[in-house]
């Protein structure tokens, strides 16, 4: 059996699955976001690690199903952030996630330094405040004593597991989701991280996607109610895997439609897609070869999610499921109302 791990940005949504991929059980548990003026969206990586323990162990209870069942674990999670982390692995400072826009300044002096278009043929993607790289730059010229404690920055998925394993890598997927990686040549690109003045020792080693990076550690096995050494599998970013899950892996295989906090359009290709205005973003796919595509917005459910707190706070969030089950009832277009859902700047295609 094979329980999977998906770090999006409200919750861990976890689940069980037969060994043919078959659905058993999903629960999700969530955790909060802190947002702030002049750009702040971060989360406690402790947090995600919280959710992967308590979503293990409720799996394992709803579906009646003994730890020892489960061969193998699996992670995904929100791309684009950035997580500091001492030599121990420990977090230094919240999370910088994806939607963090503060490091304006030091995205601006890459342009300068490189130039959008080069920036954009080296990785697949426009230099925005949105990716990891300018982040990690806003830390060590915003909050140089908290750098200094810095030894690895990572992704979210990539956390969990080095807590999990004690052994910290990333994926081609999240790695071509910083800024900082060279899409063709699939490794961190010097020229970029040059540029930057970060220490490209800082980043993970980047292995493929379907990697067993290591076995449970017994403290971790025992908090999520697994034995010691059950495999981890690295995994990958949430929009590469999505296109998986859902069968995109060729150019044949047609498109999806993602609706989650950020809302995207994507498919499979066997080549970077450079748009030459430059209003999509292509990731590495999870699977060797290929890439995704994508076309993005910043705020898609986040901002339902956005009006459903503004409309009837309520801690529970049943606010929201209900304003879903009653939107279809509402004709407010037809009466001239209409929403731009740039709550958090926009990225495709206008950026």
């Amino acid at each position: 059996m094979i329980i999977a791990h998906d770090l999006g940005t409200t919750g861990d949504k976890a689940s069980l699955h037969a060994a043919d991929g078959t659905l058993i059980r999903a629960v999700t548990e969530r955790y909060d976001t802190h947002y702030g003026p002049g750009g702040v969206v971060e989360q406690d990586p402790r947090d995600w690690e919280r959710a992967v323990i308590d979503a293990t162990r409720r799996l394992l209870a709803e579906a009646e199903v003994d730890g020892s069942a489960i061969d193998v674990v699996g992670l995904s999670g929100q791309m684009m952030g950035a997580v500091f982390l001492d030599a121990d692995l420990t977090p230094v400072a919240p999370a910088m996630i994806w939607a963090d826009t503060r490091s304006e300044v030091q995205c601006a002096r890459l342009i300068e330094s490189i130039g959008m278009d080069r920036g954009y043929a080296l990785t697949g993607h426009r230099f925005n405040p949105t990716y990891s790289l300018s982040k990690i730059m806003w830390l060590a010229e915003e909050r140089p004593e908290v750098f200094a404690q810095v030894a690895h920055v990572c992704l979210v998925k990539d956390y969990v597991v080095a807590r999990l394993t004690g052994r910290l890598v990333t994926d081609p997927s999240d790695a071509s989701s910083t800024n900082a990686f060279d899409l063709v040549g699939g490794a961190w690109s010097t020229e970029i991280l040059a540029a930057s003045g970060i220490d490209p020792g800082l980043l993970p080693e980047v292995v493929p996607s379907a990697t067993v990076v290591g076995g449970l550690l017994p403290g971790a096995a025992t908090a999520m109610g697994l034995p010691a050494d059950t495999p981890v599998v690295i995994g990958g970013g949430d929009g590469p895997l999505a296109a998986f899950g859902l069968g995109i892996v060729d150019p044949a295989d047609g498109a999806y439609v993602y609706l989650g906090s950020s809302s995207w359009i994507s498919l499979a290709t066997t080549a970077p897609l450079l748009d030459p205005q430059q209003r999509s973003m292509t990731f590495t796919h999870v699977v060797p070869d290929r890439f995704v595509p994508t076309a993005t917005m910043q705020a898609g459910g986040g901002s339902l999610q956005w009006i459903a707190e503004v409309l009837d706070p309520d801690p529970a969030g049943r606010n929201f499921d209900a304003l879903v089950a009653t939107a279809d009832t509402a004709a407010a277009a037809d009466e001239g109302l209409f929403f731009l859902p740039h709550l958090l700047g926009e990225r495709s295609p206008y950026w």
